[in-house]
């Protein structure tokens, strides 16, 4: 009697599920057609693999001069990571990364069941990365250079101004009493009348 198998389940991969579909310190991410490599922030592509990008550093190393740390969204965590449990602050990550020369990358993480915070650190090379549209943890990459300071640009714009009209100005500056009664003859010219009462010339 032959045994045959029968398919209760399956689940198609796709090609970012595969390891290692990009070079060392690349994301993939799907395209319309194929999957696409890119470099992570603090890298760029060598020229040397079209398809996978092989991705260099673009100095000399974040352990000379200033770092600061790029997020990438949506992103699955690489799993070549140690974890720092003792952690009561979320920003004590990226102190605890600056710390180590060789840190690449953080990301923080919380226990379901107690709620406790840790931090997720990354050596050297991030390995197997892949970028989602729709879901993913946040990683922290360290960048070496200060960070760029977003200027702010503010254009002033030169409205036309309406030009001053002497007569009008004239005519509602303030009156005391003394002036009327003169410029009317103490009220004796009348120049017409109304419901309030005469007004006088």
């Amino acid at each position: 009697m032959t045994k045959k198998w029968d398919q209760k389940w399956s689940s198609s991969l796709d090609q970012c599920d595969i390891y290692g579909q990009c070079s060392p310190n690349a994301y993939c991410c799907l395209g319309s057609s194929s999957f696409v490599c890119h470099c992570i922030p603090g890298f760029e592509d060598s020229g040397l693999n079209v398809t996978t990008k092989e991705c260099v550093q673009k100095n000399n190393g974040t352990c000379s001069g200033d770092n600061h740390f790029s997020l990438v969204g949506k992103m699955n965590l690489p799993s070549n990571t140690k974890s720092n449990p003792s952690v009561t602050k979320p920003e004590q990550c990226g102190e605890i990364c600056l710390k180590e020369c060789t840190c690449t990358a953080y990301s923080k993480s919380i226990s379901l069941e107690t709620g406790n915070q840790s931090c997720l650190i990354w050596s050297r090379n991030l390995l197997d990365l892949c970028s989602y549209s729709d879901e993913g943890q946040n990683l922290y990459v360290r960048t070496a250079g200060k960070k760029k300071s977003k200027t702010r640009l503010i254009v002033e714009i030169m409205m036309p101004r309406e030009r001053e009209n002497p007569i009008e100005n004239e005519l509602s500056a303030p009156m005391d009493f003394a002036m009327i009664q003169n410029t009317t003859d103490n009220f004796f010219q009348e120049i017409g009348h109304g419901g309030f009462g005469y007004v006088d010339k």
